[in-house]
C-alpha cells in the first residue's frame, strides 16, 4: 500500500515505535525498512529479501531471486530438476500477475526461513483485479462465484494469458504439496483457498482484498523432496 500511495504522489511515514518489537525487527530483517528508506541496512541471514518486479521482461531476475534467495542451498534439499520445475511454475504466477492483473504496484515478494520450525515460506502479492475478477472477465461470466473462479484457475491448462499457453502454475504446486507435506494458501477478493498435504479448504473472508496473495510454505525436515 505504501508503494501504491507513492505512485499516487502521496507521502507515507512509518513509525516503527508503534509496532511490537517482533514486527519491527521482522520488517528490518526482510529489507522493508531499507527498501523504504533506500538505506544499506543488512538483511537478516534467514530472510528472503523484500523485492518488487514490475515488468514481465524481468523473468531472468525473478528466476535468479527464486533460485538463489528463496530455494537457497542448505535451507531445503531439492534436486536441480525439481528446483527448476518449482521455479518455472512459480514464475507462471509472477507472469500472470505482471501481464494481466493490472496491478499498479507490480508483484511484491518476500519470505523467511524458520530453522527452529523447519519451514521455508514465500509470499507473493499484487494489488490487481484479483483472480476471480480476472477469470470472470476472461470467460465473460460476471455471475461466476469466487470459489468457481478459483477452481477454474487451478485447473491444468486454464489460463487468462493469451500470449503463452499453460495454467497459473498452481496445479503442479498442488501436486508437489500433496506429495511433500508442504502448504499453500491463496487469498483474493472475498475468498481463500488452502492446500495442506492432500487436503484443500475453501472459505470466505469478511472483507474483500484488492489483488492476490499467495503463501507457499515448504517443510525443511532434511528429506529430499520429490515431484512424483
Amino acid at each position: 500500500m505504501i508503494k501504491l500511495r507513492k505512485i499516487k504522489g502521496l507521502y507515507t511515514t512509518v513509525k516503527l515505535e508503534t509496532c511490537s518489537y517482533n514486527i519491527s525487527e521482522y520488517l528490518k530483517r526482510i529489507g522493508f525498512i531499507s527498501n523504504l528508506t533506500k538505506s544499506n541496512e543488512k538483511i537478516g541471514n534467514n530472510s528472503v529479501p523484500l523485492q518488487d518486479f514490475n515488468r514481465i521482461e524481468e523473468e531472468e531476475g525473478v528466476v535468479d531471486y527464486l533460485l538463489n534467495d528463496w530455494l537457497r542451498p542448505g535451507w531445503v534439499d531439492l534436486s536441480e530438476e525439481l528446483a527448476g520445475a518449482i521455479v518455472g511454475n512459480v514464475w507462471e504466477i509472477f507472469a500472470n500477475s505482471l501481464e494481466h492483473s493490472m496491478s499498479p504496484t507490480g508483484v511484491i515478494v518476500c519470505g523467511q526461513h524458520y530453522p527452529n520450525r523447519h519451514e521455508l515460506s514465500l509470499a507473493i502479492t499484487d494489488l490487481g483485479v484479483g483472480i476471480p475478477g480476472k477469470v470472470r472477465r476472461y470467460l465473460s461470466k460476471g455471475e461466476m462465484s469466487t470459489e468457481e473462479a478459483f477452481k477454474w484457475a487451478m485447473t491444468r491448462g486454464n489460463s487468462t494469458r493469451t500470449t503463452t499457453p499453460g495454467g497459473l502454475g498452481l496445479d503442479m504446486l498442488k501436486e508437489f504439496i500433496a506429495i511433500n507435506n508442504a502448504e499453500m494458501s491463496l487469498y483474493s477478493a472475498d475468498g481463500y483457498f488452502r492446500w495442506y498435504g492432500e487436503k484443500e479448504q475453501y472459505g470466505t473472508m469478511p472483507t474483500s482484498f484488492r489483488g492476490t496473495i499467495i503463501n507457499l510454505t515448504l517443510k525443511c525436515d532434511g528429506r529430499h523432496y520429490r515431484l512424483g
